[in-house]
Parts: structure tokens; C-alpha cells; sequence
């Protein structure tokens, strides 16, 4: 995890997928990255799930991608099968990456995750544009307007700073 805590910016982490594959940051080319902190045990966790399969299928992974970062509670060896199938019984449409609950972690340490689920948005350049906490109408509400905003002021930023028929690289 390299986070700058000076310009509260996350420049890369990796943690693996379900498939055991080491997935960075830096591999999702979208204006705004939605980092879900949650745990399969955790009831309220799963009560955002819905919202944030919509938000991935409305924005499509380019204007916005969602990554969930799952903490779980099994043992290591059942950890990952146990996950896939909740992923699949939920029908989760986003990268899932895993990470024990007792593990040190230091993504959840740089993010200061006090909370499951906690809710952090991110620019293409890693800067947290917002933090919420819980998974309440109010919270979810709150990313949404985020996200709009920032998708809004995101593409007139990106306009003017990537000249035409070039694309900004990662």
C-alpha cells in the first residue's frame, strides 16, 4: 500500500482476487474508483450490495468502477470458496479482492477503515473525494451525489487537461 497522507491520496495498493490474482489500483481505468470496505458476515454490508451493482452497471466501469474489499472472517484455507459463493449468490458484477479480518492490512490501515462497510471514493489520480461510513439511505444518497458531482467535474477537468484524441495514462 502506498498511500500520501499529505494530499490524502491513495497512489497504489494490491491485494489478491478471487482467484488468487494480485490486483492493483492502478489496473482500473476509471474517472472515479468506489472502494466498498465490507465483510460477507457483516448484515449491514450486504444491505449496499444492490446499490453499488447498480451504480457498476449505470456508469459501466469506465466513468465509475466499484471494488470491493471484503474482510473476512473464515480460515484462510475456506476463505476464498466461501466468499465466491456469496459473491455469486448475491451476483456481485465488480472485483471482489480479499483480505482476512485479523490480517494486518495496510490499505484498511492508510484508509483509517474503523467501519464496515465503509464507502470510499476516489478521483483517477487516487485523491479521496469522499468517506462514508454504514449502509443507510442516507449514506448511500450521499455517494450517489458524490459521484455525480465528481463525474461531472471530473470530465471538464479531463478536458482541459488531456489534449483531444489522447488519453490520460495511469
Amino acid at each position: 500500500c502506498n498511500f500520501d497522507f499529505d494530499e490524502r491520496r491513495m497512489i497504489d495498493f494490491a491485494l489478491p482476487d478471487l482467484d488468487g490474482k494480485i490486483v492493483s489500483i492502478r489496473d482500473f481505468d476509471a474517472d472515479l474508483i468506489l472502494l466498498d470496505f465490507w465483510g460477507s458476515w457483516c448484515a449491514p454490508c450486504r444491505t449496499s450490495i444492490p446499490h453499488l451493482k447498480e451504480l457498476q452497471e449505470q456508469y459501466g466501469g469506465k466513468k465509475l468502477q466499484v471494488v470491493s474489499l471484503a474482510y473476512e472472517q473464515s480460515k484462510p484455507a475456506d476463505r476464498t470458496a466461501k466468499l465466491k459463493e456469496v459473491v455469486q449468490s448475491l451476483g456481485i458484477n465488480y472485483p471482489v479482492l480479499v483480505r482476512g479480518y485479523q490480517e494486518e492490512c495496510p490499505v484498511f490501515d492508510a484508509l483509517q477503515i474503523q467501519f464496515l462497510p465503509t464507502m470510499i471514493l476516489l478521483d483517477r489520480e487516487g485523491r479521496i473525494l469522499r468517506r462514508e461510513q454504514g449502509a443507510t439511505e442516507t449514506t448511500l444518497s450521499r455517494i450517489d451525489k458524490a459521484i455525480e458531482e465528481n463525474l461531472d467535474g471530473s470530465a471538464k477537468a479531463y478536458a482541459r487537461r488531456a489534449p483531444i484524441g489522447r488519453t490520460k495514462k495511469r
